[in-house]
């Protein structure tokens, strides 16, 4: 995605201080002393445009495929658009022969969403990517509302895309257009499309005639919020920050903390202390299982607290970023010597954790996206080569002999067993 003002800030960093951070390559395969760029696209652009024939360069042992996936959990500046994850998922699907499933897991994500991101690319013309690419539409508003379109009619595809190019519409706006066009007829959805300055004209009309209860002024303040936040981080993403003297910084630090600290007593209101305590039986964990989370975080908080020179009560949640989760994992392994499934079992029970927090802590959830974007190491199944008696007796005795189902059981796996050791 193009940002003008990053780019202009980039350009004019590399020309002050140098290029400070590496950017990240892997051994092209089959091809000798070629190398594919996994991270720093824009700083080599900027390089070339200063006229730098020289850049700095860290090399990652792995493929193509999993540095890629690598580099993305472990960023730390924005997370990219809907569509540059589709762009992403594209390349994987085409280039690695991908499926679903496998995008799914090595993204933490459900098939759905992976289908729907590669929708964006796959289903939209390439115009309207190009229009998304600029920021003239936003790409979750063309991700729910020009997707679904663009599979019924290209057309009316194209030309609702103008009108959220035209209007710059957020996503109520687009929500409104899309519902009014998918209720419609063909005969009704003609004159929306035609003139969509009159629908958006009626749609005030009818919001501003609307009863205001004391629920609908909550949400009409919560999106009020919104909009003002997102003006802000506009404000920031340009010269703002670099203006900000540290009496400003320090204020606009404390200004951030309060209006966490109301969102999280409105949060508190909203949902009642009760419903935040989940009790290992509303998950149907095992003592076993609890026990082994429980011996996952003593492991984590033990070397958090080495790592920032912090006892375990001063911990933030803010301090569990994914950086320190992946290197409490390369520590599991080197330093403990514990194997890729121990290694896997922690990062589940911090993924567990990490899921509970994305509901009660919003200001986190970029936080918890990286986390949860880690992904498990791959390890082989080792086989039952054979089971004691008392194993085979346990496996025996299961079947209830009180009851029907029970008997004939019983009855199955007596006569597979002495089926078995007459072979023997």
């Amino acid at each position: 995605m193009r940002h003008p003002a990053r780019q202009r800030r980039l350009l004019a960093s590399l020309a002050e201080v140098g290029q400070q951070t590496p950017i990240v390559v892997v051994e092209a395969e089959g091809q000798a002393d070629r190398y594919v760029v996994i991270d720093g696209y824009k700083r080599i652009a900027a390089l070339e445009q200063l006229g730098r024939d020289t850049v700095e360069v860290v090399g990652w042992p792995m493929k193509e495929a999993a540095a890629v996936l690598l580099d993305r959990s472990l960023r730390l500046s924005e997370h990219e658009t809907a569509l540059e994850v589709g762009w992403l998922l594209a390349e994987l699907e085409r280039r690695f022969s991908y499926g679903l499933d496998e995008l799914a897991r090595r993204f933490d994500r459900s098939v759905s969403w992976v289908s729907r991101r590669l929708a964006l690319v796959e289903v939209l013309p390439e115009g309207i990517q190009q229009q998304v690419r600029e920021g003239k539409i936003l790409a979750h508003v063309a991700l729910r509302f020009l997707v679904p379109v663009a599979r019924q009619s290209l057309e009316d595809c194209q030309r609702m895309a103008a009108v959220f190019a035209q209007y710059h519409c957020e996503t109520r706006e687009g929500g409104q257009l899309y519902a009014a066009w998918r209720k419609g007829s063909p005969a009704v959805r003609k004159p929306i499309l035609d003139d969509p300055e009159l629908f958006f004209k009626v749609q005030r009309q009818a919001q501003e005639k609307a009863p205001a209860g004391a629920a609908a002024q909550l949400l009409r303040d919560l999106e009020m919020m919104i909009a003002i936040v997102n003006r802000a981080q506009r404000r920031l993403a340009g010269a703002a920050a670099t203006e900000l003297e540290d009496q400003q910084s320090k204020a606009a630090r404390y200004q951030i903390d309060r209006i966490q600290r109301q969102l999280q007593h409105i949060d508190e209101t909203l949902l009642p202390e009760q419903e935040h305590n989940v009790e290992p039986i509303e998950q149907r964990a095992s003592p076993n299982t609890c026990d082994s989370y429980a011996h996952a975080f003593r492991l984590l908080f033990e070397y958090a607290s080495v790592c920032l020179k912090l006892p375990p009560s001063q911990l933030q949640l803010e301090q569990l970023d994914a950086p320190l989760v992946v290197n409490f994992l390369n520590h599991l392994e080197t330093s403990r010597g514990n194997g890729a499934g121990s290694r896997n079992i922690r990062l589940a029970a911090i993924k567990s954790f990490m899921h509970y927090m994305e509901y009660r802590v919003p200001s986190a959830l970029e936080q918890i996206q990286r986390i949860l974007a880690i992904p498990a190491k791959k390890t082989d199944t080792r086989l039952v080569r054979h089971l004691t008696a008392q194993e085979m007796q346990s496996i025996l005795d299961a079947p209830d002999p009180t009851v029907r189902d029970g008997i004939r059981d019983r009855a199955m796996l007596h006569l597979w067993f002495c089926g078995w050791t007459a072979c023997l």
